[in-house]
């Protein structure tokens, strides 16, 4: 496999430096709407996910070749996406602990493991009596365009992505809190940029016999998908079709994860 997002791995000194914390629940229980839902994290801190619809549209592009063949892929049914990556509050709250290296409670977490993401779930899930999980990478990518046709969200006008990601050319060397930029059409931030995103499959070199749903897709590789781009990546690597593959026993300080809940 060719590693195309290179990860960074430094860490700097962890100390918690206070920010607006998320959204607090009155009744700390699970709450739905018809577009948004809310989950309890425990101690005070909530996490909200939207709706997106179900729909046909194309994933992968002709760009790289862990991207080919575009292909149709029909998205079933809809389905609910953290607004936002996982913050270092949500997390703490569910895991009591927090290992970021760009400390902040609205910043995402980071400096996590596959394993770390996929625990997160489960705790968030038996807090909620609701299956919480990583998105399938054609759940991320369907969710990232947002009905685009082109490698973005805004279609195709790279100098736009600093108007919805934070990307090399503006975070500052760093992560930053949640929601400072644009929503997509879906109502969803940060995915072009912040942080790379764990997804639930497996790694697999091209699209050759992939599935043309939503589902996970496994293999024997061992790898897990990651998806978007973060803090440190150039604008092709936050296009949504960007994808690569890493150990999932790996960590660094410029990936992390959002959630996602199946109707």
């Amino acid at each position: 496999m060719t590693v195309l997002e290179k990860i960074v791995n430094f860490v700097n000194p962890s100390s918690d430096t206070s920010s607006t914390p998320p959204p607090r629940s009155d009744s700390g229980s699970f709450l739905s709407s018809s577009k948004i839902l809310t989950l309890d994290c425990g101690s005070g801190i909530t996490m909200e996910l939207k709706l997106v619809p179900a729909g046909t549209f194309t994933m992968g592009s002709k760009l790289d070749t862990a991207e080919q063949p575009p292909h149709k892929v029909t998205v079933r049914r809809s389905f609910y996406m953290a607004i936002y990556p996982v913050t270092q509050a949500q997390y703490k709250a569910v895991m009591s602990e927090n290992p970021s290296c760009f400390p902040g409670e609205n910043k995402p977490v980071e400096n996590i493991t596959w394993f770390d993401a996929n625990n997160f779930c489960q705790k968030i899930s038996g807090i909620n009596n609701k299956k919480v999980i990583l998105p399938s990478e054609a759940m991320w990518e369907y969710a990232c365009k947002a009905g685009s046709k082109g490698h973005y969200c805004f279609n195709e006008k790279r100098e736009m992505l600093a108007e919805y990601g934070w990307y090399d050319r503006n975070s500052g060397n760093s992560s930053q809190e949640v929601g400072q930029l644009s929503p997509n059409k879906f109502g969803l931030y940060d995915m072009h940029g912040n942080v790379l995103e764990w997804c639930g499959d497996e790694w697999h070199e091209d699209y050759e016999n992939a599935p043309a749903d939503e589902r996970y897709w496994p293999s024997n590789d061992g790898f897990k998908i990651f998806r978007g781009g973060s803090w440190y990546s150039n604008s092709d690597r936050c296009r949504a079709e960007f994808r690569d593959g890493f150990s999932p026993n790996n960590h660094c300080n410029n990936l992390g994860f959002r959630v996602a809940i199946s109707k």
